[in-house]
Parts: structure tokens; C-alpha cells; sequence
């Protein structure tokens, strides 16, 4: 393994694990996590079992610098800078995700939750029914979203439920090798407005 597949390992397993020493676990366990965990986890390419399906998400991988821009109910925006770093998983049957918002040298355990962000997507391919499941956790605010993902046309789009019924819509749009939009909105009460709720402003990093 790579240091950089070790260093994106790490980042993938603390969305899942969360795994710091301010939470007082032990060095030990610390190093474990970095190493024979991390290997565990990250896959260097995606499984010949996914056969074509895999470009769906496979221009993601990498590390993404973005701008995150949350929309609130009194019409007011709430903009930060954060970190997206995605990899194979799980033999390269799966694409997950670690989401930072904000960046971490600003993360604070006493910081505001508005727009806190340290969570994790996984996606796994289903083979029967021909699209991605997605599953979205931020233990941050609790947050946990399940949809369904699949590319139409140029755009990846997610589509789910929330707990309470409402539908909700994840777009990844304008795609460049090098940049683009993700957006997240919600169908309204009259059953046919869909509400913006964020959009994510993405540019891969060159280098790390």
C-alpha cells in the first residue's frame, strides 16, 4: 500500500470510526487504526465484479477541496471551507467517502453545528437491481440518509427518503476532471417544488 492509499485509508476509516486520541483511546490502538485497519479497508481500484458500472463514481476518487454553501430558512447563507476525500473500499466493492466541514485545523469540540460536517457515505453497487445504495452518516448532527444512486445523462443523481418521508435528491453535476457541483435539495410539501438546501463546490487537489 501506498503512503498516500495509507494516509486516504486513515481518513476513510475515521468517517466510520471516528477514531482520535481526545477520545481517549490508547496510542496503541491509535496506530492499529493507521495501519492494519486501514489496509483492511482501502482497495487501490475498483472490483472486476462491477464491470462498467464502477465509472459511475470512479471519477471521484482522490481528495477534493470545497466550498460549502448551506441555505437556511430565513433566506440567509452559511459558507465554509471543507475537505472530501473518497476511496475504493471493502475489495472495490464499495466507494466511501469521509466529508470535513470545517477544515480541520478549524474543528473544535465546543464549535457550532451549523454546517458541522464529519461524516461518511458508502456506496455498494446492486447488482439485480442495476444501481448504487447509498448510505450517509454524520454522527456530528445524526444525521442518516439512505438513497439510491445511478448516472442519467452527464449527471450523477442520488434520490432517497428521509426519516420522516421526504424525498430528497443528491446531484452530481458539471463534471470535469478537475472540478464540480454537488447539490442537495428537497421536495416541498406541495409535492412538486423542489427546495435547494446546499451546494458543494468541488476542486480535486493536485497533490498532497
Amino acid at each position: 500500500m501506498t503512503g498516500a492509499y495509507r494516509n486516504l485509508g486513515f481518513l476513510v476509516l475515521g468517517g466510520l470510526m471516528m477514531v482520535t486520541t481526545q477520545s481517549g483511546a490508547k496510542s496503541g490502538d491509535a496506530d492499529f487504526a493507521k495501519s492494519a485497519f486501514a489496509r483492511a479497508l482501502v482497495s487501490a481500484g475498483p472490483s472486476h465484479d462491477l464491470g462498467n458500472a464502477a465509472s459511475t463514481y470512479a471519477w471521484l476518487i482522490g481528495v477534493w477541496d470545497v466550498e460549502l454553501i448551506d441555505f437556511l430558512e430565513d433566506g440567509s447563507q452559511h459558507r465554509q471551507q471543507g475537505e472530501w476525500y473518497f476511496s475504493w473500499t471493502l475489495e472495490g466493492r464499495a466507494v466511501q467517502d469521509v466529508l470535513i466541514a470545517p477544515r480541520p485545523p478549524e474543528r473544535s469540540d465546543t464549535g457550532s453545528r451549523l454546517g458541522n460536517r464529519y461524516g461518511t457515505s458508502i456506496r455498494i453497487y446492486d447488482v439485480n437491481e442495476k444501481l448504487w445504495r447509498v448510505t450517509f452518516i454524520n454522527p456530528v448532527t445524526g444525521a442518516h440518509d439512505e438513497l439510491t444512486g445511478r448516472k442519467i445523462g452527464e449527471d450523477v443523481v442520488q434520490e432517497g427518503e428521509r426519516p420522516n418521508g421526504q424525498r430528497i435528491r443528491w446531484v452530481f453535476t458539471h463534471i470535469t476532471p478537475n472540478a464540480c457541483l454537488w447539490y442537495g435539495e428537497a421536495l416541498q410539501a406541495d409535492g412538486r417544488t423542489w427546495k435547494r438546501e446546499a451546494e458543494f463546490h468541488l476542486r480535486k487537489r493536485t497533490a498532497e
